[in-house]
């Protein structure tokens, strides 16, 4: 279902790129109930076997996570982050969001260029992986309004 409402968020803000690397309980059709008129999404989607696979062809990528990488910097507030991410030179850029049981592990994290944490209250820094979506595309295209 979270992939559909992620297909959702998308076509609300006009994103239209989602791959997602071994899904391990992809179900099409249930998540064809919380897409709303985002199904065309969910039939262009690409399924890669590997991260590496999936990452091939981008110029950067960026990790959500409270997860700083080894020998890295913490992560950058989304606030923080979108508008230098805007103002930078970009080309191909993956938005890496983790299983919702385990988030980003630290060798996703090495694959990142950037590390992002979305504010949250303390004690519950966990957000749904839709609603994360939302958040971070929300923030990116602010930038251009």
């Amino acid at each position: 279902l979270n992939i559909g409402s992620v297909c959702r968020a998308m076509k609300n803000l006009g994103f239209r790129h989602l791959h997602l690397v071994a899904p391990r309980r992809f179900d099409r059709k249930r998540a064809s109930i919380t897409a709303c008129h985002g199904a065309d999404l969910l039939d262009s989607l690409v399924i890669h076997d590997t991260l590496e696979q999936a990452l091939a062809p981008m110029q950067q990528v960026v990790g959500l996570s409270t997860r700083a990488g080894k020998n890295r910097m913490a992560p950058l507030l989304l606030h923080e982050w979108a508008p230098a991410w805007y103002r930078s030179p970009r080309g191909p850029t993956a938005l890496m969001f983790g299983p919702e049981d385990t988030g980003l592990t630290q060798e996703h994290i090495e694959h990142c260029t950037w590390t992002v944490r979305i504010p949250a209250a303390a004690e519950y820094t966990s957000f749904n992986l839709a609603q994360a979506t939302l958040l971070t595309l929300f923030e990116l295209v602010r930038q251009e309004w």
